[in-house]
């Protein structure tokens, strides 16, 4: 199935937000406490179907989308400004859980 049917950009955008909400827009990312703009520009960097190789593992089949956390233009890329988010969604498209990275 076309993942962008299963989780569309505006839901991820949504999920995250929530999210950040329930956070009080505070982030413990790499034992450092970040506190994001409420304005934050939110970019989608990557979706993925995962399939899980192994019975064991925790989410099985999954997708996961890696959302930058502000962004800044550097010369050829860009850059999360303040980390990035990935988020687990089941196959049905239903948020799972999350992982935070620093840049």
């Amino acid at each position: 199935m076309e993942i962008d049917l299963v989780i569309p950009d505006q839901k991820v955008i949504k999920d995250v937000r929530a999210f950040l909400e329930h956070c009080d827009w505070q982030l413990e990312i790499e034992e450092q406490i970040k506190l994001l703009p409420k304005n934050i520009k939110l970019e989608i960097q990557t979706k993925a179907f995962i399939k899980a190789k192994a019975p064991d593992i925790f989410l099985g089949d999954h997708y996961e989308v890696v959302v930058f956390l502000g962004c800044i233009k550097s010369k050829e890329n860009w850059i999360p400004e303040y980390g990035y988010i990935k988020l687990y969604y089941d196959l049905n498209g239903v948020y799972i859980s999350e992982d935070r990275y620093s840049n």
